[in-house]
C-alpha cells in the first residue's frame, strides 16, 4: 500500500508495529484520550481519512473527533516530546510517510508526522503516566511505525447476466469505489468472466457465488457463504442489488403454467428472501455510513412495465409490478431505520428504435456505464433527501415511441413483418 492507495472518505483501522496485537483507540471512558487497545472492530477503533490539499484529517468514525495534539507549539513553533494526542472537535492536519528501505517491515508501513516538524505519533512507553498513551516523539523508532488495514464495505449483486452488460457496469463501478464485491447468480460464463476481470485489478476483491435455484432456502444458503467469505470486522455489508431474471414477453395464451410457476419463483420469492437477508445484514452494522448517514442500501432493478402495461407483456408486467410495490413497501418500512430502499427502472435496451436508428443516434442509446453511475448515486444519497426510484432511459424514449416500437417488433417475431 502506498500513500496514493490511502483513499479519502475511507476507514481504516491502525496497528502499532511494536505492539503488533494493539490498534489506535479512542477511550470510551472520556472520549476524548486516544490510547493503545486490543483490537476489537468498534467504531471507536475505526478512523475515517479525509485528504486535504496537503496533508490528512484523521477523524473517529464512533465520534466524528479528529486526532489532534493537545496543546500550541512552544515558543520554538515546535511541540515537545510526550505532548499528548487526543480527540478534537477541530480538524488537525497530518502528513503521512511510507516507511521505506532494509528497516521497513514486510507489510507496507506509514509514519504519521506533524507538518512542519520532527515530531511523530507514537505509542508512549516511558512512565506509567505515558504508558499506553499516544504522544509525540522524535526519534523516528518501531512505535512510530502504523500499517493502515481498511474496514472494506461489502456489495452484493444478484443477476450480473440479466440485463445486457449493467449488471457487469455497476460491479466495475462499485469495485472501482473500494468495495469488495460478492456476484450471485446462476452459473453461467459471464460470471467466470466478470470474477475474473475485477479480481485482476489491482486492489479490488471479488468472489462469485453460484445459485443452484431461486429458491428462497438457495438465497438464505448464498447469503450464509457471502458472509462467511467476508468475514470478520474488516468487512461492512453495504449495498445489495437485485437484478431479476425478466420473463420473455409472450401472447397471454401461449404462458405455460409452468412458466408462471419459475417466474413466481425468480421474481417474487427470491427476490423477498434476498430483500430479507439484505436488510437482516445491514442490521448488522454498528455505525452509519459516513456521508449518507445510512446503514446499508437495497436496489431493486425494474422494468418499464412497472409503470407501463404493454401488449404481451404477460407475466412480466405482473411480476415487474410486484417488485416495484415490494421496495415501496420496504422502503417505507426500513427508512426510519436509515436503510434505503430503491427502485430502478431500466428501459428496455431494445425498444428505443430500430437497431440501426439507435446505433446512430446517442440519443437514443441507453449505456451500462451511465446505469452503474446512477446506482452508485443512490447509494451515496444522504438519509435527508434520498429517493426511492428512478426511471432510467434515453433522452429520446418517450413512452408512445416505445410502446409502438415494441408492438411492432413482438408482432414482426410472434406472426412475421407487419404488412
Amino acid at each position: 500500500m502506498s500513500v496514493r492507495e490511502v483513499h479519502s472518505g475511507r476507514r481504516y483501522r491502525l496497528t502499532n508495529g511494536y505492539f503488533t496485537d494493539q490498534v489506535l483507540n479512542l477511550s470510551t471512558s472520556d472520549h476524548r484520550s486516544i490510547i493503545r487497545h486490543g483490537f476489537h472492530g468498534g467504531d471507536n477503533q475505526k478512523w475515517e481519512f479525509l485528504e486535504t490539499n496537503d496533508g490528512w484529517y484523521i477523524k473517529n468514525v464512533s465520534t466524528g473527533l479528529y486526532v489532534a495534539v493537545e496543546g500550541p507549539r512552544n515558543s520554538d513553533a515546535e511541540y515537545a516530546n510526550w505532548t499528548k494526542v487526543v480527540g478534537s472537535q477541530e480538524p488537525f492536519k497530518w502528513h503521512l510517510h511510507l516507511e521505506v528501505g532494509p528497516g521497513a517491515a514486510l507489510a507496507p508501513v506509514f509514519r504519521v508526522q506533524v507538518p512542519r516538524s520532527d515530531k511523530r505519533l507514537e505509542f508512549g512507553l516511558n512512565g506509567a503516566t505515558l504508558d499506553g498513551i499516544v504522544c509525540l516523539y522524535c526519534s523516528p523508532g518501531v512505535h512510530q511505525r502504523w500499517s493502515l488495514v481498511e474496514f472494506r464495505r461489502v456489495m452484493v449483486i444478484a443477476g450480473v447476466d440479466n440485463d445486457r452488460g449493467a449488471g457487469a457496469a455497476v460491479a466495475h463501478r462499485f469495485a472501482g469505489e473500494g468495495y469488495a464485491i460478492a456476484l450471485v447468480d446462476t452459473p453461467n460464463n459471464s460470471l467466470d468472466r466478470l470474477q475474473r476481470e475485477l479480481s485482476s485489478i489491482s486492489g479490488v476483491e471479488a468472489a462469485t457465488f453460484l445459485l443452484q435455484s431461486y429458491s428462497a432456502q438457495a438465497i438464505v444458503e448464498v447469503w450464509e457463504s457471502i458472509k462467511k467469505r467476508f468475514n470478520g470486522s474488516s468487512y461492512e455489508i453495504r449495498v445489495g442489488i437485485w437484478n431479476s431474471p425478466r420473463p420473455e414477453r409472450k401472447r397471454f395464451l401461449d404462458i405455460t403454467p409452468d412458466e408462471i410457476e419459475q417466474s413466481t419463483q425468480a421474481n417474487i420469492i427470491a427476490a423477498v428472501s434476498f430483500a430479507r437477508q439484505a436488510i437482516l445484514a445491514f442490521r448488522e452494522n454498528t455505525s452509519l455510513e459516513s456521508g449518507s448517514r445510512k446503514y446499508g442500501t437495497l436496489i431493486f432493478t425494474g422494468g418499464t412495465e412497472s409503470l407501463q402495461i404493454n401488449a404481451f407483456a404477460g407475466t412480466s408486467s405482473l411480476f415487474q409490478c410486484a417488485l416495484r410495490f415490494l421496495s415501496q413497501t420496504l422502503n417505507k418500512e426500513f427508512g426510519p431505520d436509515n436503510i434505503h430502499v430503491a427502485h430502478v427502472i431500466l428501459g428496455d435496451f431494445s425498444s428505443f428504435g430500430p437497431r440501426s436508428e439507435r446505433e446512430g443516434s446517442e440519443d437514443l442509446k441507453q449505456t451500462a456505464e451511465s446505469i452503474a453511475k446512477s446506482y452508485l448515486h443512490l447509494v451515496g444519497q444522504d438519509r435527508s433527501a434520498w429517493t426511492w426510484e428512478l426511471d432510467l432511459r434515453p433522452a429520446q424514449s418517450p413512452y408512445s415511441r416505445t410502446l409502438g416500437a415494441e408492438i411492432i417488433s413482438l408482432l414482426a417475431r410472434v406472426d412475421g413483418p407487419p404488412v
